[in-house]
């Protein structure tokens, strides 16, 4: 049931079933949960890893979904009632892909409170693509600035509609693509236009929320930087629930 190929650069599939009532229910905040589970993941079969996981001060190797409901759903506030659905992780870490996908063939995905009946995992290569393409964020994307006039003070968040957003993302992908990897001589990476746009607000503490936005747009890259972002999240806090991504052709009906 769990397959345990992976790939140099990966996107894990986790795959949910609830059959029959009561529907599964998670809160809105349950990437919260999510990021804990995918340490606790990680720290069970290493912890020295995950540790230095959670040092870091740059965002970590990998990028998650939002939970993608298929079939029937119900939202109030309380948050999302589903039957069934899937987590999609990405990294270019082998060993995070394997130690999460081998955790959850032991353990229970425990999402706050609720257990995630698991059905089946799948591995799939991320694959990059040169030229103009249309990409779909799988979890909101964040991207912002300080004041021009401040080292400190309230980051001020921007939306597709803002005339600042897309030149502040294609400097959000520079400056973590040359950290990462060093930025490459044929880097491109230019919005097009966008398809439909979802504004979102995502709590990261008990006291901050950031404004977010999922949406599908058509972008014009390299093929290294479009595998790039799939893997490592388009924006900032991606190692949070933010900015997973995925190009629509590899989006395939299966997952629709």
């Amino acid at each position: 049931m769990l397959d345990s190929k992976c790939l140099l650069m990966m996107r894990l599939y986790i795959h949910v079933n609830k059959k029959g009532k009561p529907q599964i229910h998670l809160t809105w905040n349950y990437h919260i949960s999510m990021t804990s589970f995918i340490y606790n993941a990680i720290g069970n079969g290493n912890s020295k890893k995950a540790s230095l996981l959670h040092q870091k001060k740059h965002a970590p190797p990998y990028s998650f979904s939002n939970f993608m409901h298929m079939g029937p759903f119900q939202t109030n506030e309380q948050g999302l009632f589903v039957s069934k659905g899937y987590f999609v992780i990405t990294s270019d870490d082998e060993e995070i892909i394997n130690h999460i996908n081998n955790y959850v063939s032991e353990h229970d995905l425990k999402i706050g409170n609720t257990t995630l009946p698991v059905v089946s995992t799948s591995i799939e290569e991320v694959k990059g693509y040169d030229g103009l393409n249309t990409y779909e964020t799988l979890s909101p994307v964040c991207v912002g600035e300080l004041p021009w006039d401040s080292k400190d003070g309230v980051r001020e968040w921007y939306e597709p509609t803002d005339a600042m957003f897309a030149s502040r993302l294609k400097e959000s992908v520079q400056s973590k693509l040359e950290h990462i990897d060093g930025l490459h001589d044929e880097f491109k990476f230019k919005i097009k236009d966008y398809n439909w746009i979802d504004k979102k607000v995502k709590r990261i503490n008990s006291d901050i929320e950031i404004p977010a936005t999922r949406m599908s747009m058509n972008i014009e890259m390299d093929k290294k930087t479009s595998r790039f972002i799939q893997v490592h999240g388009l924006g900032e806090k991606t190692g949070m629930g933010f900015g997973n991504i995925i190009a629509e052709q590899d989006k395939t009906q299966k997952y629709r």
